[in-house]
């Protein structure tokens, strides 16, 4: 495959309900033409959603998307801090929990924050800030980004995941020393793999417009001991907080209640129709793996 393990999850509505491409891991012996035949799907159609060329191969435990629409019933994965290095399983899981030790340690030592973030994009506009949109249910920073500008890794670390994750489209996330995570969403391409370490401003991928996204920009956010944490004061140079940089849909829900803790910055956009997600994981439960 191109870029390494390739795992892809994505979202699409059927009869009112959300569904998941399986995720199949090769077994010896397979082929794509075999692959295809037992979930009558077409071998261009395998190429297409894993993103592989004419003359890429796969390889025994390789996981690959079977796109949406074959015979087998769709399977969504369940967040798993035990899950290998590069499956969606385990990315889901460092959402909601802090990286397990066998993956820190890969990371290095360090501070559980570090002291400052590179900031990924060229573009320092941010739009939607941390905390913003209704009930401040935004936890991430939503930046400036042309399509295919050069996105890079805001400080050094392990490439814990690449590829396409949910609604954040093709994703990198990356565990930094002493356990802290980023993540950079709506990649128009990803050009590291999961497994490797990067140093800090390493460009990572491309940006883009993939997963939920209104248009060309850079979903980042930081999450410290599994919690969702504002990477704007971090960054250098500092963001410049602007109305016209994109975003994810927003979720407009009359239940939705402002939460404590701070005044959250404002929202950059008009609210879209009723019934879009706020969070590209909104209905995903993320706390329910175990270490």
């Amino acid at each position: 495959m191109i870029r390494g393990l390739l795992l892809a999850v994505s979202l699409t509505l059927v009869t009112g309900e959300a569904r998941a491409d399986r995720i199949y891991t090769v077994r010896r012996g397979d082929t794509l033409s075999r692959i295809a035949r037992r979930f009558d799907v077409s071998v261009d159609s395998l190429r297409s959603a894993n993103e592989m060329g004419r003359r890429s191969g796969i390889r025994d435990g390789e996981d690959i998307v079977i796109p949406d629409g074959s015979s087998t019933p769709a399977k969504r994965p369940r967040p798993n801090l035990r899950g290998r290095v590069g499956s969606v399983a385990l990315a889901l899981a460092l959402l909601s929990n802090r990286p397990p030790t066998r993956i820190v340690r890969r990371a290095g030592p360090g501070p559980d924050v570090p002291a400052s973030l590179k900031f990924p994009s060229p573009r320092v506009r941010v739009g939607r800030g941390f905390g913003s949109g209704r009930g401040g249910r935004h936890k991430a920073l939503d930046i400036a980004a042309h399509m295919g500008d050069r996105i890079k890794a805001a400080h050094r670390g392990f490439i814990v995941f690449s590829g396409v994750l949910l609604g954040y489209g093709k994703t990198v996330m990356i565990v930094h020393p002493g356990g802290s995570v980023t993540l950079y969403g709506h990649l128009s391409r990803t050009d590291v793999r999961s497994g490797q370490n990067v140093a800090r401003g390493r460009v990572i991928g491309r940006a883009g417009s993939t997963g939920n996204s209104t248009g060309p920009h850079l979903h980042f956010g930081l999450f410290v001991n599994g919690e969702p944490a504002d990477p704007a004061p971090l960054l250098d140079p500092q963001p410049v907080f602007s109305r016209s940089v994109p975003h994810e849909p927003e979720e407009v829900s009359p239940q939705a209640a402002p939460q404590p803790g701070g005044e959250p910055q404002p929202v950059i956009e008009p609210d879209p129709e009723p019934g879009v997600p706020e969070s590209p994981t909104d209905g995903i439960e993320l706390s329910s793996a175990a270490p």
